[in-house]
């Protein structure tokens, strides 16, 4: 298996401070008296309000349309290809050809952190307490950042080529990496050790870990999935449904359900203890290159080369919203945890957020279509 390094520390440049000062213009009294007046008369307004209503955000998305763009996020120079929404709701990460990881608030779309790779960052995953975030690139290593204090934790060289595949154990300890070296290496994120090494018989190109913590899904270059055995990297179970390559897969949060999205476009979803495919769609025009299923496991988003992104329900495969933002191919979404907005990244160079559903529901009053026996929690 050979030897694998262990962490690589290393500290922050950053820490800038800002402190807010007066500006020193001086004022009539007539007009600091009148001042006072209008922030008093406000100031009793808004306490009307909250005696009113209570003390409460006021969601100003409610009512937007569907597919409604909340804001476009452009720091990249360059493809992007990798996102991740952090599980606490708070940031997004994003991952481009220019050689860089970036992240930033979800609210304020200011940037809370960026670093680089040495080439192509095709792989992002976020620890299940949002503090860190691991980074897999072309240049065959794979980083862990601790995001809130900007510092580099673990640059992991165990594979021989891309890295474009990544996976978080749902308790914090482990990462599953995929590689174009034809392997899947799960290792231990406080030391960096290689635990064990489950060899492909062509390129991963996808990985998804189970909630229950107990499998992880795999999708490459030979038109396969695989299912292993997250403890002792056996494969338990095979899926080829499907003749052509695997870009993507995502595991149900409500379930033991794995969707895979596949070159020619179509999207499969299978059982993945019993082996039975439950359902297969071809709903976009061109490849599926990404996959990720509402936090309620009743929809999924499917990004594709077709530039769109599509919320459709599971069980009947019938699109809710397609969104036509972007302008080129869409490489990556992720679901906001509360369910309410997809993330989408695109070799526009942009990242797109826009409106998926109200509330968790993708219409008001549509009950009929939200519920799905299969996969009810």
């Amino acid at each position: 298996m050979g030897s694998e390094e262990g962490p690589t520390p290393r500290t922050s440049l950053r820490g800038d401070s800002y402190i807010l000062r007066p500006d020193g213009r001086r004022h009539s009294p007539s007009r600091a008296i009148n001042k006072l007046l209008t922030v008093a008369l406000v100031a009793t307004l808004v306490l009307a309000i909250f005696a009113l209503f209570g003390s409460r955000y006021v969601d100003t998305s409610v009512g937007r349309p569907l597919g409604t763009t909340l804001y476009t996020y452009q720091g990249h120079t360059n493809f992007v290809d990798a996102l991740a929404w952090s599980p606490d709701g708070r940031y997004v990460a994003s991952g481009s050809w220019d050689h860089t990881v970036q992240v930033w608030d979800a609210k304020t779309r200011a940037q809370i952190l960026s670093y680089p790779h040495n080439d192509i960052v095709d792989a992002l995953a976020w620890s299940p307490n949002s503090r860190y975030l691991a980074s897999g690139s072309w240049d065959h290593t794979v980083q862990v950042w601790d995001v809130s204090t900007d510092t580099l934790l673990i640059n992991y060289h165990g594979h021989s080529d891309f890295v474009d595949a990544l996976a978080w154990s749902p308790d914090g300890r482990y990462i599953a990496s995929g590689s174009w070296d034809h392997t899947v290496r799960v290792w231990n994120v406080y030391t960096g050790a290689l635990v064990y090494k489950t060899q492909i018989q062509d390129f991963v190109d996808a990985l998804a870990w189970s909630p229950d913590g107990r499998y992880i899904a795999i999708g490459g270059r030979d038109e396969a999935v695989y299912v292993l055995d997250a403890g002792t990297g056996t494969v338990k179970f095979t899926f080829t449904g499907e003749n052509s390559v695997v870009n993507t897969v995502a595991w149900s949060p409500k379930g033991p359900y794995v969707a895979a999205g596949y070159r020619d476009g179509t999207v499969q979803i299978w059982n993945a203890t019993t082996g039975i495919l439950l359902h297969a769609y071809k709903i976009h025009d061109n490849e599926v290159r990404s996959l990720a299923w509402s936090p309620d496991g009743r929809y999924i988003a499917s990004g594709s080369w077709d530039h769109t992104v599509r919320v459709w329900n599971v069980k009947t495969g019938i699109p809710l919203v397609i969104y036509r933002g972007h302008t080129g191919n869409v490489d990556a979404v992720a679901w906001s945890p509360d369910g309410r907005y997809v993330a989408s990244g695109s070799w526009d160079d942009t990242v797109q957020v826009w409106q998926a559903t109200y509330g968790g529901k993708a219409s008001l009053g549509d009950e009929g279509v939200m519920r799905s026996p299969l996969l009810a929690p």
